[in-house]
């Protein structure tokens, strides 16, 4: 896939009764969208795991993303490696459920995204 402009990566992490916890956000320059989805889940992840977090529901508004993380052997494509470091962290000790959620329901993750552009 060919880079399709500037992106960014953001998301929240919030505990169980909605409440922030942590907001992250990366400028990750020219790339896909695709890239862009699968760093911001990595982070996410990353974040969620070395803050001691370990029952995680992850809401992601791509279910390209979903697919391509799920598939136990993901097809060989120019993000590979990013697809095994992120299974490599679902399948840490903890409980993950994945969810796939609309956009609109994912504003403040796009809006922290769209921010770390600027």
């Amino acid at each position: 896939m060919k880079p399709s402009g500037h992106t960014g990566a953001g998301g929240v992490i919030h505990d169980y009764r909605g409440v922030w916890q942590i907001r992250y956000s990366a400028n990750l320059g020219i790339c896909s969208v695709t890239y862009a989805e699968l760093w911001g889940l990595f982070h996410g992840l990353s974040i969620a795991w070395l803050y001691g977090f370990r029952r995680v529901i992850v809401e992601v508004d791509s279910k390209c993303i979903l697919q391509l993380v799920s598939n136990s052997s993901p097809t060989i494509n120019e993000h590979l490696s990013l697809i095994h470091a992120i299974q490599e962290l679902i399948r840490c000790d903890w409980l993950i459920q994945m969810n796939h959620i609309y956009r609109e329901a994912n504003i403040a993750a796009d809006f922290l995204a769209t921010y770390s552009l600027s």
